[in-house]
Order: C-alpha cells, then sequence, then structure tokens
C-alpha cells in the first residue's frame, strides 16, 4: 500500500484518462451507419413525396 494514497490515485486516474484517450469508443462505427442510413432514407422520403406532390400538378 502507497504511504501517499492521494498521488496513488491522482496517478491511478491519469491512468485511466490516458486508457480512455488511446482506445476510443467503437459506437463512432455505428453512428455514423445509422447517419448513413438516415440521410439515405430521408433523400428516399423526400423524392417520393416530392413526386406525389408533382404529380397531380402537371396532371391538372
Amino acid at each position: 500500500m502507497s504511504r501517499f494514497p492521494h498521488l496513488a490515485a491522482q496517478a491511478e486516474q491519469r491512468r485511466r484518462l490516458q486508457e480512455i484517450e488511446t482506445h476510443p469508443a467503437d459506437n463512432s462505427v455505428v453512428r455514423d451507419a445509422f447517419l448513413g442510413i438516415g440521410i439515405r432514407l430521408g433523400i428516399v422520403l423526400g423524392l417520393a413525396y416530392g413526386i406525389q406532390t408533382v404529380i397531380p400538378w402537371l396532371a391538372g
């Protein structure tokens, strides 16, 4: 056991912070995938709505 527990706690905290920084979370891959799907879905739905809106306007 350390004779200076506060210094040991600070060192442990620094080690944990460095470990977190060197190993970023892998959720960025999942986030990017969902973002890509969301953008594509938005484009498709926007085009579908636009086409549905324009067809009666052209026909009428």
